[in-house]
């Protein structure tokens, strides 16, 4: 079981072993009820144009939860997610990806692959 505030630093650890000159962490929300229970966003801007953002739910250390967001020019290019309104996919009702408009299947992800 992992923290709350531990698991949203090392996603933004993460984000910054991208080893990009323009990355550039713009927010950073951790809400939490008790140390094991809550949620945190992250934006970071990786050029003017380009952005990523991660959402992670956790409910007593477990992730319930998440989205992960490569946003180019106001357009959602890549996101993997586990909303359950997918119905047709076989890992339905767990994860999956969005490239543009196209739904694809996705075994669990972690974020260290969303950022390769």
């Amino acid at each position: 079981m992992k923290s709350v505030l531990k698991r949203a630093e090392e996603a933004s650890k993460e984000l910054s072993q991208l080893n990009l000159k323009s990355l550039k962490l713009t927010r950073i929300k951790i809400t939490k009820n008790n140390p094991d229970t809550g949620h945190f966003r992250l934006k970071a801007f990786l050029t003017e144009k380009e952005s990523i953002e991660i959402f992670e739910f956790y409910f007593s250390g477990n992730l319930l939860k998440y989205s992960y967001t490569y946003i180019k020019e106001s357009f959602s290019i890549l996101r993997y997610d586990n909303a359950p309104h997918h119905k047709k996919l076989k890992s339905f009702p767990h994860h999956h990806k969005h490239i543009k408009d196209i739904i694809k299947e996705l075994e669990k992800p972690r974020l260290e692959e969303f950022l390769r």
